[in-house]
Parts: C-alpha cells; structure tokens; sequence
C-alpha cells in the first residue's frame, strides 16, 4: 500500500510539474474593455517540454516515465530522446588505451 501511495504523490508532482511548465498556446488577454478580446489558442501538452521535465523528474531515480495524451498516444518516453525518437541505448564503454605517445605524434605529422 506504500509504494502505492508513493506512486499516487509522484503522480501528482508530474502532473503539477507539466501543467506548470509544459504547457504552450496560452496568451493573457487584455483586462481593458476597450481592447477587442481575441479569442486565445487553445492550451495544449507540449510532448518536447513534456520529455524535457519527465527526464530531469526520473534523473535521480533512474526510473521510467511515460505520458500518455487521452486518446492514448504516447507523448513523452524517459528511454526516448526527443526529437529524434530514438531509443536509449546504454553500453559500456571499452577501457581507455594507452595514451598516444607525443614524440611519435611529432615524428608523423614532420613528414
């Protein structure tokens, strides 16, 4: 039941976190009345801000987020980079080889 309710609040951070910062299409409209009011775009998700916040949120935890819209399309993928849309790949890398030596270095590009 803990890791239930952990997951209810780390829910609830997401949601608060995108709805503050990943949202696009809002303008302010005017409080004067003698400004014609322009009807402003709608608010929508944007999946790339969206992507951006959701991978510094799991950072620390290393775990996976997933955003999905309400039609059910995914928009955002921790273990997806952005624009890309190519999965992560995490490999180590070989062990580092012994370094150049400089005198050889000097001697190739002199001839």
């Amino acid at each position: 039941m803990g890791e239930l309710n952990s997951l209810g609040v780390q829910g609830q951070i997401f949601a608060a976190a995108l709805g503050t910062a990943a949202i696009e299409g809002f303008t302010e409209s005017s409080e004067d009345p003698e400004v014609p009011q322009i009807e402003p775009p709608p608010e929508r998700l944007s999946p790339e801000l969206a992507q951006q916040i959701l991978r510094r949120l799991v950072e620390a935890t290393h775990a996976r987020a997933r955003l999905f819209s309400a039609d059910g399309d995914l928009l955002a993928d921790t273990q997806v980079l952005g624009a890309a849309g190519t999965a992560v790949e995490i490999a180590p890398l070989p062990p580092p080889g012994p370094p150049p030596d400089a005198l050889d270095g000097r001697l190739q590009s002199s001839l």
